[in-house]
């Protein structure tokens, strides 16, 4: 599985046996004890007439296990202890959200960028062979999380040589991705079509990625000339190892599956708990 993205975002919904809890924490791909990464309980009491019950207080447990391959489990428990014996075990349960496993290829289009950015992050160099569109969007989707702004991918035939619209200002910054398959250098041609483009978009501000090692040294100083000579107020050109780091800096913040689904339980519990205070 080395070579593919493997996903676990999407979870599935299942009615559980408590005496199965312990076999719930084994991870079914490696078949080793997950750890506990995330812990959280509350205890609610509930009075008549609203639940139309005298009295109840209910104990709920709500736990994630990961695995180190990815994979992830929650489960949610609850024991509803009332006044009345005649009310049974019913409401007792567990549940759990299992995390589902998909697998992409790294040059595959329906990748999730998420995933993407993370795999790129450990293996660059796969950049050189993904969708050139795929590409324009994992630029895209990498720089808005690193800018903290909103992004407008706009890559077609007839896009005048822009790929991407960064709003993280009053002047939008003009960006074109150039994917190359060889670690090769970015000439020049490159940087005066993108100062054309810029231009004519009426705008100021342009920024070049390129899959290539380098640029050369004609198009460095001409980017420079650009800003200097008052036509662009900034010129940026980011190369291959440029925007790797850039990766591996955004990597480290993205939350993984199971995070985002402890949020996003904790947020609908808060919500829960303010109705029935």
């Amino acid at each position: 599985m080395q070579n593919l993205i493997l996903d676990y975002s999407f979870s599935n919904l299942y009615d559980e046996n408590e005496s199965s809890l312990k076999e719930l924490e084994i991870c079914p791909y490696c078949k080793i004890k997950c750890k506990n990464v995330h812990s959280n309980g509350k205890v609610s009491s509930w009075d008549e007439p609203r639940y139309r019950i005298l009295k109840a207080t209910q104990h709920e447990g709500f736990k994630i296990y990961a695995c180190v391959c990815g994979w992830w489990v929650a489960i949610h428990t609850a024991h509803l202890v009332e006044e009345y014996p005649e009310y049974g075990d019913v409401n007792n349960y567990v549940k759990t959200s299992e995390a589902v496993l998909k697998k992409f290829g790294p040059v595959d289009i329906n990748a999730p960028l998420e995933e993407l950015i993370k795999f790129a992050a450990k293996k660059p160099e796969i950049m050189r062979d993904i969708n050139p569109t795929k590409m324009e969007l994992l630029v895209g989707d990498t720089l808005g999380r690193a800018l903290d702004c909103k992004v407008k991918h706009c890559g077609r035939t007839g896009d005048g040589g822009i790929d991407l619209y960064i709003f993280d200002g009053e002047t939008p910054l003009l960006v074109q991705v150039k994917k190359r398959e060889k670690p090769s250098t970015e000439s020049v041609i490159t940087v005066r079509e993108m100062l054309g483009s810029t231009l004519l978009k009426g705008s100021s501000r342009a920024l070049i990625v390129t899959t290539a090692k380098k640029f050369s040294k004609q198009a460095i100083n001409s980017a420079r000339a650009a800003v200097n000579l008052g036509l662009l107020k900034e010129f940026r050109l980011v190369d291959f190892d440029s925007f790797s780091q850039i990766l591996n800096i955004v990597n480290k913040d993205i939350k993984l599956p199971w995070q985002k689904y402890a949020l996003k339980s904790m947020k609908l519990s808060s919500y829960w708990n303010s109705i029935d205070n």
